[in-house]
């Protein structure tokens, strides 16, 4: 009897033990920390007194509602509509160049096109869909005297798993001039909310926020055209907020940090 006993007790401690150790691992296990991709500050460029710093302001929406160019001393601020979607851009201080970007939507509610004037410049995006998924762009541009754009380039994509993979750019005679396969990280596309306040290069974002990476779902990890190979590196903090990129494209190198 005393035997069982001893046995049940041992077995009883063992137990408890056994389910201290548990709960003493189960608390020691933190929840996955990730912070805000709302970056409020892009510095471009690594030398001083020739990279740009960039301030950004969001709306109670989270949205961008005003961005500062710290060269140009110029901003840029985000006009909405009443369904929140962005409707223009309207470019601001000292040194303004007085030009408006315009955007519209499908009855989808997707980008349909951009329009830009300004300095005599006229530019237009167009843009196709089918089944609900980015196909085609359709670009005019007047250089100079301010009359009505004519079409200057036909560009037809590719998308999988929400990204543009495949362009194939065409002249308006329909003479294709290039084309160019690209590969992305599992990371999320946080430059989605700037292409459109960088239209025409407007941010120098041209690698990372052109005007198809709009349409992509994740970050760009490489792009090759021919012989030509672009490749796309990201760093991030503890919090996977994106904090520096770094691209080599066109046989340059161009960094960035990002500060939230």
């Amino acid at each position: 009897m005393k035997m069982k006993l001893l046995a049940s007790l041992l077995l009883l401690s063992a137990m408890t033990a056994f389910t201290a150790c548990s709960k003493d691992e189960e608390t020691k296990t933190e929840p996955e920390v990730t912070g805000s991709s709302l970056f409020v500050r892009m510095q471009q460029g690594v030398e001083p007194g020739r990279d740009t710093i960039y301030g950004v302001k969001y709306d109670a929406q989270q949205r961008i509602e005003y961005v500062y160019d710290s060269s140009f001393e110029t901003g840029y601020k985000s006009v909405y509509n009443a369904a929140g979607q962005l409707e223009s851009i309207v470019e601001e201080g000292p040194f303004a160049g007085g030009s408006t970007i315009n955007f519209s939507y499908n009855e989808g509610n997707q980008l349909n096109a951009i329009v830009y004037s300004g300095g005599g410049y006229r530019y237009r995006y167009e843009f196709t869909y089918k089944d609900g998924v980015i196909s085609q762009s359709r670009f005019y541009q007047n250089v100079g005297d301010g009359g009505a754009p004519s079409l200057s380039s036909i560009s037809n994509y590719e998308v999988t798993d929400g990204n543009i993979t495949n362009i194939k750019r065409y002249a308006a005679d329909n003479v294709l001039k290039k084309e160019t396969t690209l590969t992305y990280t599992a990371h999320e596309n946080v430059f989605k909310p700037f292409v459109l306040l960088n239209m025409f290069a407007r941010m120098g974002y041209y690698d990372l926020a052109d005007v198809e990476h709009y349409f992509n779902k994740n970050l760009v990890s490489g792009a090759t055209s021919g012989t030509i190979l672009d490749v796309y590196v990201y760093t991030y903090n503890d919090k996977k907020q994106l904090i520096k990129s770094v691209s080599l494209t066109e046989g340059r190198i161009l960094t960035r940090f990002f500060a939230y």
